[in-house]
């Protein structure tokens, strides 16, 4: 059962990794969204500073297969596998 949760981890990561193609993408709220309207708000974030994103997609992919490949019997690694299924899924969604 172990080597079928860490299946699940690789799959769940990798649905995770590939839902930003599957939608059209998030360019922020507009301004009369808030309940303050925004029309010129003082900070705005970079794009670049979301290229994190990239690095925690591979991290997350690659952590998933060492768990598979390496860690797949291992009780440590075993106690976290539903709680991250859960959130990758959720977060894929």
């Amino acid at each position: 059962m172990e080597r079928m949760k860490a299946i699940f981890v690789v799959t769940a990561a990798l649905a995770f990794a590939l839902s930003p193609l599957m939608s059209d993408g998030f360019a922020g709220f507009r301004p009369d969204q808030f309940p303050v309207p925004q029309d010129d708000p003082p900070v705005q974030p970079a794009g670049y500073a979301f290229a994190i994103w990239g690095l925690i997609y591979l991290w997350l992919l690659a952590g998933g297969l060492f768990g598979l490949l390496k860690r797949a019997d291992s009780p440590g690694w075993d106690a976290m596998r539903w709680p991250l299924v859960a959130s990758l899924v959720v977060g894929a969604a």
